[in-house]
């Protein structure tokens, strides 16, 4: 019987996202060789949708589920009037006038709430505590933060052995390989946004860590 794996994030796991080209070395693909993978990633989704969905799910977790548990950026709201990821609020772009909603008038109090230090600083902490509390319910988490956050380190209780956070950042991993071209004329192309070998680093990376 093979191990349970659940997998939530954004575009760095969605399984659709890019794929074409990409089939054979995809690590989230990859990964239904060797788990029960359940992949619960969306391309555009924020972490506490991420979170959301892992409540909802736990009920059927057991001591034979993996969580892998991608930590996108805060900004990302889920208002839970949104029907898709994708529509949820990047908030800080409607701040700089860069994007407007049509919810406006109900968006200048969020506005507000969310546009401090103290949101950008306690928020990722939040996340990391309560995914970090909830593995005590399934066998191991992998907890990989999209970018870094300058508080985050203050949320690990080292006394919890089935939790574990590697020291880089997926979108500095990203942004570190040549084929990396900021700013994409049209998006970026590559599958997760990484290319071949990183696929191969993400594999293995998850694959060592859960059948250790």
């Amino acid at each position: 019987m093979q191990n349970k794996l659940w997998i939530f994030g954004d575009s760095f796991a969605d399984p659709d996202y890019n794929t074409t080209g990409a089939e054979h070395y995809q690590w989230c693909k990859r990964l239904e060789q060797h788990y029960e993978v359940t992949n619960m990633a969306v391309y555009g989704s924020g972490p506490q949708w991420s979170l959301n969905n892992f409540l909802k799910m736990l009920d059927s977790a057991d001591k034979n589920t993996n969580v892998l548990f991608i930590e996108s950026t805060v900004y990302r709201l889920d208002l839970g009037c949104w029907e898709k990821p994708k529509n949820q609020i990047a908030i800080h772009k409607i701040a700089k006038g860069q994007n407007r909603h049509p919810q406006s008038e109900f968006l200048k109090g969020v506005v507000k709430y969310v546009l401090t230090e103290d949101f950008e600083n306690a928020e990722p902490l939040k996340i990391l505590a309560t995914v970090q509390n909830l593995s005590r319910y399934v066998n191991k988490i992998l907890y990989l933060p999209v970018i870094e956050a300058p508080f985050r380190k203050y949320g690990i209780n080292k006394k919890v052995k089935n939790f574990y956070m590697p020291d880089f950042r997926l979108m500095e991993k990203s942004d570190a390989e040549p084929e990396c071209k900021r700013p994409w004329p049209d998006g970026d192309i590559r599958c997760n946004h990484f290319s071949e070998y990183n696929h191969d680093y993400m594999y293995n990376l998850i694959t060592g860590y859960f059948n250790d």
